[in-house]
């Protein structure tokens, strides 16, 4: 199977926009002084009063030129993989996928920061949609070899052992977990997501319709004239 570029769906192009358009106001409000990263990422730690970021860590980045890099290749990797679940499972599913992943990650996050807090750091970006957009990837392909861009041919499931042993070693070098926690959360919610739209249903039944035993009794047609046994002689 080769890999290529799939259109744009609409529900992808939403996604799109909206994080473009909020990596944007971070940088322009970011060099009018306004932390948004603090008021908008997900800090690491279990606190009701700062519920709105479970949901909304995936509109900005870490402050610093990374920054940049990384929502161009959250935007990249989202388009490649979720695009095409949409053209088979809809808009609707598509947005649901993304919003269970937003919702994994963050436990995942949470869970890191309350039991390692020394490796717990804020997070933020969009990379968990990114990753359970290609768990579905590797849940719809059933292991069929693809053909990558700048890769060897392998399968979903191999590309993303490959990507989650990369992260495990920038996670390494920077001393932290939480990428790799909310990569985690992400791709697990993918698995489960994209493995119950594809579960096996039951054939509906069209048999011949039997009428429910009840109380109501034919009557018998009385008998018509002139026939044999006539009720007229």
């Amino acid at each position: 199977m080769n890999f290529a570029f799939p259109p744009l769906s609409p529900a992808v192009r939403v996604l799109l926009s909206v994080l473009f358009g909020s990596f944007v106001a971070q940088t322009v409000l970011g060099a009018a002084g306004v932390p948004l990263f603090d008021w908008l990422g997900l800090h690491a730690a279990w606190s009701p009063a700062l519920a709105w970021q479970w949901c909304t860590y995936p509109l900005v980045e870490r402050p610093g030129p990374g920054g940049v890099v990384d929502r161009a290749l959250d935007l990249m990797l989202l388009y490649f993989w979720l695009a095409g679940f949409e053209a088979r499972f809809g808009a609707r599913n598509t947005l649901l996928l993304a919003a269970l992943a937003v919702t994994a990650g963050a436990a995942c996050v949470l869970l890191v920061g309350f039991a390692l807090p020394s490796v717990s750091h804020p997070f933020a970006g969009a990379s968990p949609i990114a990753w359970a957009g290609l768990a579905a990837l590797a849940v719809t392909t059933r292991g069929r070899p693809m053909q990558w861009l700048f890769l060897p041919q392998m399968n979903a499931w191999g590309l993303a052992l490959v990507f989650l042993l990369v992260l495990s070693l920038q996670c390494t070098w920077a001393g932290t977990a939480t990428p790799l926690a909310g990569a985690l959360g992400g791709f697990a919610a993918g698995v489960a997501y994209t493995r119950w739209l594809t579960r096996p249903r039951p054939p509906a039944q069209h048999g011949p319709y039997r009428r429910r035993p009840g109380h109501l009794k034919l009557v018998p047609e009385p008998p018509r004239a002139g026939s044999d046994g006539g009720w007229l002689n």
